[in-house]
């Protein structure tokens, strides 16, 4: 790829990350730690008994940070922790009802966003977005 389409490229990562938290942000006053909150409980929905070792390597951060990200989480309701009985170091993490609701009224909000912004799309061009997302997100194992 030419470096000036690696540049324009970058530019409109970045843009359209901004586009897209701006607007689902304009009527819902999240904030930038509500939308990390949600994206945990949108991991442990769809890893049942994820690790703490395992959230912290979905965001790339340091278990010390991962335990204080779902602390928060854990307070609020939104999950609960059970001990492994072969092992009482790992803790797995599931959802509770009130973070399944969280989830599904921010999965709601978030799909209503995105619809009116793809809405200037054609179905052709929704779906090549479609599937250049889901050949970028692919393990590379997969690919």
């Amino acid at each position: 790829m030419v470096q000036a389409d690696l540049e324009k490229l970058v530019h409109l990562w970045f843009s359209t990350h901004r586009v897209l938290r701006e607007r689902v942000q304009s009527d819902h006053k999240l904030d930038p730690m509500s939308v990390v909150r949600m994206e945990t409980l949108r991991q442990v929905a769809d890893n049942p008994k994820i690790s703490m070792r395992e959230v912290a390597g979905c965001f790339g951060i340091r278990p010390s940070s991962a335990t204080s990200l779902v602390n928060g989480l854990v307070k609020s309701g939104d999950l609960s922790r059970r001990h492994d009985p072969r092992d009482r170091r790992v803790v797995h993490l599931t959802l509770t009802l009130r973070g399944k609701k969280n989830l599904q009224r921010t999965r709601r909000i978030m799909q209503a966003k995105l619809s009116g912004l793809l809405s200037s799309l054609s179905e052709k061009e929704r779906q090549s977005l479609l599937s250049i997302f889901q050949k970028l997100t692919l393990p590379s194992y997969k690919r």
